[in-house]
C-alpha cells in the first residue's frame, strides 16, 4: 500500500509538474501569434511608434485579450519587425500590490516559477521574468514616478521573442 501512495504521489507531482507551460512552448498568447502579420491580427491596429531597430508599435483595439485572469487591461501594444509579430505589451491601470500578486500567481501556474530581478529604471517597484531560449516575459509594477509617464501607475505584462 506505501509503495502505491508513492507512485500515485510522484505520478500527481510529475503530471502537476509538466501541466505548467514552459515559456519556450509560448507560440501565442490569448490569440496573438508570434511570427503572424499585421493584416492577420482580428481588430484594428494604429502605428503608435517606431523604434529606430525597425519595430513597429501598434495600439490594438479588438476581440482579443479583453481581459486576463479576470483583469481587463487599458492598453495592449503589438511590435512589429519586418512585418511579423514580435513583441507584445499588455497594461494595467493602477493595481495595488496584492492585485500584483494574484496575477503573478496565475501567471506562475500557467508558465512555470518567474525570477524577481532588480531594474535601474525609475519607478518599477516589483519586476518578475520568465526567461527562455526563445522568449522572455516580463511583469512590471509601476508606481507614479516612472521616466515614462505612460507607464506611471501600470502594470505591464511584456512578452517578447529572443533575437539572435
Amino acid at each position: 500500500m506505501r509503495v502505491i501512495l508513492v507512485i500515485l504521489l510522484f505520478l500527481s507531482t510529475t503530471v502537476y509538474s509538466q501541466s505548467f507551460d514552459h515559456v519556450d512552448q509560448t507560440r501565442s498568447f490569448l490569440g496573438f501569434t508570434f511570427g503572424c502579420s499585421p493584416e492577420s491580427i482580428k481588430g484594428s491596429l494604429q502605428l503608435d511608434l517606431v523604434i529606430s531597430y525597425g519595430v513597429k508599435y501598434y495600439k490594438y483595439k479588438g476581440p482579443l485579450l479583453k481581459q486576463l485572469y479576470g483583469k481587463k487591461p487599458s492598453q495592449v501594444t503589438l511590435g512589429f519587425r519586418d512585418d511579423q509579430l514580435e513583441y507584445l505589451d499588455v497594461y494595467f491601470n493602477k493595481l495595488d500590490k496584492g492585485e500584483f500578486s494574484l496575477l503573478l500567481s496565475h501567471l506562475q501556474t500557467d508558465y512555470g516559477m518567474s525570477t524577481p530581478f532588480n531594474t535601474a529604471e525609475q519607478g518599477v517597484v516589483g519586476a518578475e521574468e520568465w526567461l527562455g531560449e526563445n522568449l522572455v516575459m516580463q511583469f512590471y509594477l509601476y508606481d507614479n514616478t516612472a521616466i515614462d509617464h505612460d507607464d506611471r501607475d501600470q502594470t505591464v505584462l511584456t512578452l517578447g521573442l529572443v533575437r539572435e
